[in-house]
């Protein structure tokens, strides 16, 4: 009787004919195309895939989800003060913000690095500050100059304060917020409040709070002529300290050393000098050092002016 699946008798083996293996042989041998879903089913404008790539287009690159920031302004002469000022009386925490700002711009430094600033780096006596590795550079130890020395040694046994803010919040109604910062004696000097895992303030914090006050900035101080781009960024103070710097007649090797920048173009790309900087270097280089020798009157000249 036979088998209901293969219809072969049983008991009868189920090998094949030497016929049909060389068949299977030649069937393995010969190259198969590889199909794809698309090319079985085809249509009369072509294989599904075809369709696709026809309706797609040529193949673009994706654009990236960040937006090109132009350099930051560097505030040049009175308006970097009029910015600090601004930031310590309308920021949240403005004495705090204030203190941080000014350290990138009076050590020449990046914000991470005066975020990561503790107590013990800053040697009042001595007028030192120790600046952590950073971004491939080494440690160092920078001098605060002197106009800013007295400011430190000022934030250090006092801190820093502004007026009080009044604000509503709720059912208690209107809130008088007091803004003090007070200098620690151990730890960083800008500690996290929400317990970051860093310890200290971040980057982006800072950056955020710069936006917010940016805007009421810009709103009373956007006509200055002085003021260029208005891109305020938490960059500004060290693109501030070296437009200083160049303006001042500051050598670029000194600059460079200062502001821990190995390339000659990079520095240059950082400074920002208008027609008036230039002629102002020349006319205190020119002071130091006649450019033009001394002109010998004649005597005629001198009998008229005489007379």
């Amino acid at each position: 009787m036979p088998c209901a699946a293969s219809g072969r008798p049983f008991g009868r083996p189920s090998r094949p004919g030497r016929g049909d293996f060389k068949a299977g042989l030649a069937a393995r041998r010969r190259p198969q195309k590889k199909q794809t879903k698309g090319d079985k089913k085809k249509t009369k404008f072509g294989t599904r895939q075809q369709m696709w790539k026809k309706q797609a287009g040529p193949k673009t690159q994706k654009k990236r989800n960040c937006r090109e920031f132009g350099k930051a302004n560097a505030l040049k002469g009175h308006l970097w003060g009029k910015w600090l000022q601004y930031v310590k009386e309308h920021a949240a925490g403005g004495p705090r913000l204030f203190i941080l700002l000014s350290l990138t711009a009076v050590l020449c430094i990046r914000i991470t690095q005066a975020a990561r600033l503790k107590a013990d780096d800053v040697k009042v006596s001595t007028g030192r500050v120790y600046i952590a590795p950073f971004k491939g550079h080494d440690s160092t130890t920078k001098k605060l100059p002197p106009s800013a020395l007295g400011h430190v040694r000022l934030w250090v046994a006092k801190g820093a304060s502004a007026k009080p803010v009044t604000r509503r919040c709720g059912a208690r109604g209107v809130v008088k917020i007091y803004r003090k910062y007070v200098w620690p004696t151990k730890g960083f000097l800008f500690p996290s409040k929400k317990g970051c895992s860093k310890g200290h303030v971040t980057k982006d914090t800072v950056a955020r709070q710069i936006r917010t006050i940016a805007k009421g900035f810009l709103q009373v101080y956007g006509n200055d002529p002085d003021l260029g781009s208005k891109q305020i960024r938490s960059h500004s103070g060290r693109r501030h300290a070296i437009t200083w710097a160049a303006s001042n007649g500051v050598p670029d090797t000194a600059g460079m050393e200062w502001s821990q920048i190995k390339n000659a173009k990079v520095y240059k790309g950082y400074a920002e000098l208008d027609a008036e900087a230039v002629s102002n270097i020349i006319n205190a280089a020119d002071k130091k050092c006649r450019l033009a020798p001394k002109l010998k009157v004649a005597a005629a000249t001198r009998r008229k002016r005489r007379q």
